[in-house]
C-alpha cells in the first residue's frame, strides 16, 4: 500500500515539473482556533458588522444558510460567479460599500470565523435557516447590551 502512494506522489511531482498538472492554491475557508479567538479580542465589531449584514441582507432577500455558504466561500474563494440571494450577500459583505475601515485580511480572517461558526450550525442545505436564526437572536442580543 505504501508503495503504491508513493509511485502515486511521485507521478505527481513528475508531471508537475514538466506542466502537466497544475495545483490551484487552496484557500483556508475556516479559522483556526487561534485565529477566531484573536478576532473576538481584538475585532468584536468586524463579526459583529458581518453577521448584522447577513441577517439584515439575507432577510431582505429571503436568503438561507446555503446562500450565507455559497456568499463567503464566493468571497473568499474569489469566485465572483454566484447568482440570487446569495449574491446580494456578497455584494453586500464589502468593507468599503458597509463604511468599514479594516485591511483585506482582517475583514477574510473575520469571514473565517463567521463560515465556521455558519458550517457548525448549520449542514447549509436549501432551506436551512439554523444559522441565520442564530446570528438574528445573537445580533439582537448585541444590540440590548
Amino acid at each position: 500500500m505504501h508503495d503504491k502512494i508513493a509511485q502515486a506522489k511521485k507521478r505527481r511531482a513528475r508531471r508537475e515539473r514538466e506542466g502537466k498538472v497544475v495545483s490551484a492554491p487552496q484557500v483556508k475557508l475556516k479559522a483556526t482556533t487561534g485565529e477566531r479567538n484573536r478576532m473576538t479580542q481584538q475585532h468584536p465589531r468586524i463579526l459583529l458588522k458581518i453577521e448584522q449584514t447577513l441577517v439584515a441582507v439575507g432577510t431582505e432577500v429571503g436568503a438561507d444558510d446555503a446562500d450565507v455558504d455559497t456568499a463567503i466561500r464566493a468571497i473568499l474563494e474569489r469566485k465572483p460567479t454566484v447568482r440570487g440571494a446569495a449574491q446580494q450577500l456578497v455584494e453586500s459583505l464589502n468593507p468599503s460599500q458597509l463604511q468599514f475601515s479594516c485591511d483585506e485580511e482582517t475583514w477574510h480572517a473575520g469571514l473565517r470565523v463567521i463560515y465556521r461558526s455558519v458550517t457548525t450550525r448549520s449542514k447549509c442545505r436549501r432551506g436551512d435557516t439554523d444559522y441565520l436564526d442564530y446570528a438574528t437572536r445573537f445580533v439582537a442580543n448585541a444590540a440590548k447590551g
